[in-house]
């Protein structure tokens, strides 16, 4: 009898702890929940431009891809300086520098050494190489304004997008 009494304790008091749990777990749920449905449209540009550029083998082309993520990484970069999420901000502001650096400016700088110089295609490299800094100086102008209650997250943001605008400005131009 008293071996069903500890068992029947035992599993009162299981429940009790499982049931602690769940408001819990409810909240994450829909945190993760929500940053899925925030993130949807991005993790979908992200996905068709990297397939753009795995398809892709000319440098330049991939240049302008990643461009084109650069620009979608910059609109999310906004909302979350709207939304005040200083934390997505400077993660998505790394990713952005990640784009610009690793993509854009790699590709540049590939591009180049195949490139002569005065041809059209060096035109070309520089209309790409312009069109970074218009996304980017765009994004540096907005920013001052809308992260200017979190200036934490406004440094780190700035930083990561001035570094990656350096690189990319100096990309592809040769010796």
């Amino acid at each position: 009898m008293k071996r069903y009494l500890s068992l029947f304790l035992l599993m009162i008091s299981l429940a009790a702890l499982a049931s602690a749990d769940e408001p819990n777990a409810a909240p994450s749920d829909l945190g993760r929940v929500w940053q899925v449905q925030r993130n949807q449209n991005l993790v979908q540009e992200l996905v068709e431009g990297g397939l753009n550029l795995a398809r892709s083998e000319d440098h330049l082309q991939r240049a302008r891809y990643c461009n084109e993520l650069a620009t979608n990484l910059a609109e999310e970069i906004r909302q979350a300086a709207d939304d005040h999420d200083g934390d997505r901000a400077i993660e998505l502001g790394r990713h952005l520098q990640d784009v610009l650096q690793n993509g854009v400016a790699v590709n540049l700088n590939k591009e180049r050494a195949q490139v002569p110089h005065g041809s059209t295609r060096e035109t070309e490299m520089n209309s790409v190489r312009i069109q970074s800094g218009d996304i980017t100086d765009h994004l540096l102008k907005e920013l001052d304004q809308i992260l200017k209650d979190n200036p934490a997250a406004l440094e780190q943001v700035l930083q990561a997008i001035q570094e990656a605008q350096a690189t990319v400005a100096a990309a592809g131009k040769g010796k």
